[in-house]
């Protein structure tokens, strides 16, 4: 290939993660070369590459220009592939889309990036209780209109929150073709029932409020059971947010 690239017409192509390139640079990073046609749909590996924010390059050719057909068939005899895409992982031919998805060092890579994400997600999930035990400390320490202050502060988070929940879940339906109307419908009846507690006076709300985070967790749980991980956070969460919630409720009673 790196012969070849003295000789590529402009139909060549360079890239690495997140950014285009004219000129033929950025190659020894590179550790995945993508050899594509015009008609090859490349964009879940290019996007995954992009997530892993590993460094590619992604060449097309075209079978009108002798160069490109004259290579394509090298790289037939010399690999045995057939067809287009061809894909080189650290330098060494691997196949097409499929075998690079079930290539070990792609599954470690992903494996390694999923705990990431994990990891932050636990994070950011349980630095969003700071905001209910902040809520339910100042109605329980404070008196008067900061007290009521603090229980009104509580149930608006708690209501941003209930909508945030089923925004995960409206994201997840128009993501999958197998989607049904009713888990739409679903998705938005957390953001519904936060909007009418809030309209409601505070010791009317709150039992509200919490009927929408103990359903809502109910529904977690079937739907995502095949994410362990997930439904435990989410059951940490919701007890976290409970127990703030009922805590002021009682405290502001």
């Amino acid at each position: 290939i790196r012969d070849r690239e003295s000789a590529m017409n402009e139909s060549g192509i360079t890239r690495q993660a997140g950014q285009d390139l004219t000129a033929d640079t950025g190659t020894a990073e590179a550790r995945v070369t993508l050899i594509v046609s015009s008609l090859t749909d490349d964009r879940r590996v290019t996007r995954f590459l992009d997530a892993l924010g590993w460094a590619y390059k992604r060449e097309q050719w075209s079978m009108a220009s002798s160069t490109d057909r004259e290579a394509f068939q090298e790289l037939q005899q010399q690999t045995g592939w057939k067809t287009l895409p061809m894909i080189f992982l650290d330098g060494k031919f691997i196949g097409g889309i499929d075998e690079l998805f079930s290539h070990p060092a792609i599954k470690d890579a992903d494996n390694r990036a999923a705990m990431h994400m994990k990891t932050w997600a636990r994070r950011l999930g349980y630095a969003g209780l700071l905001p209910f035990a902040a809520g339910a400390l100042g109605v329980m320490l404070l008196n008067g209109t900061a007290s009521a202050w603090m229980l009104d502060a509580l149930l608006a988070y708690a209501a941003v929150i209930l909508s945030f929940i089923g925004a995960l879940h409206w994201a997840t339906a128009i993501t999958r073709d197998d989607s049904q109307p009713l888990e739409l419908m679903i998705s938005v009846m957390p953001a519904l029932l936060g909007w009418v507690a809030l309209l409601m006076p505070v010791m009317y709300a709150s039992p509200v409020v919490l009927l929408g985070f103990v359903l809502i967790y109910l529904y977690d749980r079937s739907s995502w059971s095949g994410l362990a991980w997930f439904v435990k956070l989410r059951k940490h969460l919701t007890i976290g947010a409970t127990l703030s919630i009922s805590a002021a409720w009682l405290a502001g009673a």
